[in-house]
């Protein structure tokens, strides 16, 4: 801990005495008026009697500034090491990490970030700065909407791999039905009714099809090889719709319908369906995932 200013103490304080200070949790300062105080693990660091601000090193650094609150709960003065984009729920504490990018202290920082994880809900995100020293500042926030219908299948790992299910050939209302399965048992005893037992395990399946129309540059056959060969590296793929669910899951067993017709130029659309299964929560998977 530094000290200057011989009406104080006279001379910097020694290293033996520094080293007594190991992780210190509480601090009193008595018979003296100080300005500002600096508090640091020592490390490799040299002691010297040159005032610095804040390094790596640092666990305390209060400017009094007139009063008893010392302490920095903004970081000011913090240099920025790396900037955090947060997207949660508005509403729920379901934060989640997107991005952290390195923060360039020789002036301002662009960086742009596609999101196609985030549900069919009002969305807050942040944007967080991390000092050296590891704390977070102050966030700064906006509001996003992003509304869309149908069910999308995508991969968390690369934005431009989606498949969107939300066309059908017919005027019918195509929908989808989730199926539950708990693990449960029933066991039967002497008396007139059985024993009943859960655990926490549950399987929930359900079926998505739609009508994969040709667009520039892909035909609905190809868009339909393009899934079959993400199904086949068997990754947990993000499965999102409408009403603002979002599931992780495993899709399999795709399979596709095609018209008997007698030209492939004719072929304007394929029929789709595809198995899937929810293997996680989506909120704790967003948050394992490293960025």
């Amino acid at each position: 801990m530094d000290f200057f200013d011989g009406n104080i103490v006279g001379e910097l304080i020694t290293e033996d005495y520094v080293t007594n200070l190991v992780s210190p949790n509480n601090l009193v300062l008595s018979n003296a008026i100080f300005d500002e105080i600096h508090g640091y693990e020592l490390g490799d660091k040299d002691l010297s009697n040159v005032k610095e601000s804040w390094t790596a090193y640092t666990f305390i650094y209060g400017k009094f500034e007139g009063n008893t609150n010392a302490g920095n709960i903004d970081n000011e003065g913090v240099p920025i090491d790396k900037l955090k984009l947060n997207r949660r729920t508005k509403g729920k504490d379901d934060e989640v990490t997107l991005a952290i990018y390195d923060y360039a202290q020789s002036g301002n920082i662009e960086f742009s970030k596609i999101d196609w994880t985030q549900g069919a809900k009002e969305h807050i995100y942040s944007v967080i700065p991390i000092g050296i020293n590891g704390l977070i500042g102050k966030k700064n926030e906006t509001e996003i909407s992003t509304p869309f219908i149908g069910y999308w299948i995508m991969d968390i790992d690369d934005a431009d791999t989606y498949f969107v299910f939300d066309k059908t050939i017919d005027d019918g209302f195509n929908s989808v039905t989730k199926s539950k399965e708990e693990d449960r048992s029933s066991v039967s005893t002497y008396g007139r009714f059985p024993v009943v037992g859960y655990t926490p395990a549950e399987k929930v399946t359900f079926d998505i099809d739609g009508a994969f129309l040709n667009r520039p540059g892909k035909t609905g056959l190809e868009q339909y090889e393009d899934l079959e060969e993400l199904i086949r590296e068997h990754k947990p793929l993000l499965v999102k719709n409408g009403v603002g669910e979002t599931m992780i899951c495993d899709i399999h067993s795709p399979t596709n319908s095609i018209a008997n017709i007698a030209e492939k130029d004719d072929l304007d659309y394929v029929i789709v369906n595809v198995k899937a299964e929810i293997i996680s929560d989506y909120t704790t998977y967003m948050r394992s995932r490293v960025v």
